[in-house]
């Protein structure tokens, strides 16, 4: 608790939301950069469930990991 207290002092968020944030970075490069589903990502992230991964990627990012894989896809191909 000390350490957490710490943390929050100097980044301005908990580690839990540190750890998110970077989890769910990673998770949108993979959702533009490979051919990954949704499940792979989630499973790859030690997330619970798909449903989980897909609630706390909307939380962070006010999009579904569909949604933000169509807007920042390739058009091009």
């Amino acid at each position: 608790s000390h350490f957490s207290r710490i943390f929050k002092t100097y980044t301005g968020v908990t580690l839990v939301q540190y750890i998110t944030k970077i989890k769910i970075n990673y998770a949108k490069e993979l959702l533009c950069y490979t051919d990954m589903t949704t499940l792979e990502i989630s499973s790859l992230l030690n997330y619970e469930s798909l449903s989980h991964f897909n609630h706390t990627f909307k939380n962070v990012t006010g999009k579904t990991p569909r949604e933000y894989k169509k807007q920042h896809s390739n058009a091009d191909g």
